[in-house]
C-alpha cells in the first residue's frame, strides 16, 4: 500500500490537482484519470452530461502530463464525458480510445439531481457503508468489484507498459481506498476535474 501525495499542482484554482502513490522506479504504472469538468444539465441523468468547453480546454495541460509516462492503452467509460475526455487525450497522445462500461461511474441514474448538500450527504454515507445500498442501484462495494475487474482485464489485455483508465469520481475514490488507504470522503471532496491517481504496478 502506498502514500498517497499531491504533486505538480498549479496555483490556479481551475488547474487540475495530480496525485500519485508513490511506485518504485522501475515498476509500470495505472494511472487513474477523472474525467474533465462536463456541462452541468440538471434535465438529464449525469451520465449522459458532455464535457464543457473549459473541460474540453482543460485535457491540454493533463495530455502534457500524461505524455511522460509509456503508455500502451487508454480506455474510458461510455459515459459521455469521460468518452470526449478520453477522446482528446487520445489524440493528443496518438492513441486509440478503448471503452469499457465497467469504467462507468456508481449507477444511480435513477436518482434525482440533487442539491450539494444532499448529494455529499449521500456520498459520506455510501463510503461509511460500503454493504448498504444507500442510493442509486449499486452498494459501494458492488461498484468496487465492477470496477476492479475492469482494472484486471485491462492491465492483463495491455502487459508492457503503462495504462490510462478515464473513469470518474466516486468509483475511483472506492479504488484508491482500497489500494491506498486513503480516507473516502474526504479524498472525493478534493479530487477535481480532470484529476490524475497514479498507482504502481505492486497495487495492481
Amino acid at each position: 500500500m502506498g502514500e498517497l501525495m499531491e504533486h505538480e499542482t498549479d496555483e490556479s484554482q481551475e488547474a487540475p490537482a495530480y496525485h500519485q502513490v508513490l511506485p518504485a522506479a522501475s515498476s509500470r504504472s495505472l494511472l487513474v484519470i477523472r474525467h474533465a469538468a462536463p456541462q452541468i444539465q440538471q434535465d438529464a441523468p449525469a451520465r449522459e452530461w458532455p464535457l464543457s468547453e473549459a473541460g474540453r480546454l482543460a485535457c491540454q495541460p493533463l495530455a502534457e502530463r500524461l505524455a511522460r509516462y509509456h503508455i500502451t492503452a487508454l480506455i474510458s467509460s461510455s459515459e459521455p464525458k469521460a468518452r470526449e475526455t478520453a477522446t482528446i487525450l487520445a489524440a493528443r497522445l496518438g492513441l486509440a480510445a478503448g471503452m469499457d462500461e465497467a469504467l462507468n461511474e456508481h449507477a444511480r441514474e435513477t436518482v434525482p439531481f440533487l442539491s450539494r448538500p444532499h448529494f455529499e450527504a449521500f456520498i459520506q454515507r455510501f463510503f461509511a457503508e460500503p454493504d448498504t445500498l444507500v442510493f442509486g442501484q449499486e452498494t459501494a462495494a458492488q461498484a468496487y468489484a465492477r470496477f476492479a475487474g475492469a482494472v484486471r482485464r485491462a492491465l492483463a489485455a495491455s502487459p508492457k507498459g503503462d495504462v490510462a483508465l478515464v473513469t470518474h469520481g466516486t468509483i475511483m475514490t472506492l479504488y484508491a481506498e482500497r489500494h491506498a488507504g486513503v480516507a473516502p470522503f474526504a479524498f472525493w471532496q478534493a479530487l477535481q476535474m480532470p484529476d490524475l491517481i497514479v498507482f504502481p504496478s505492486p497495487s495492481m
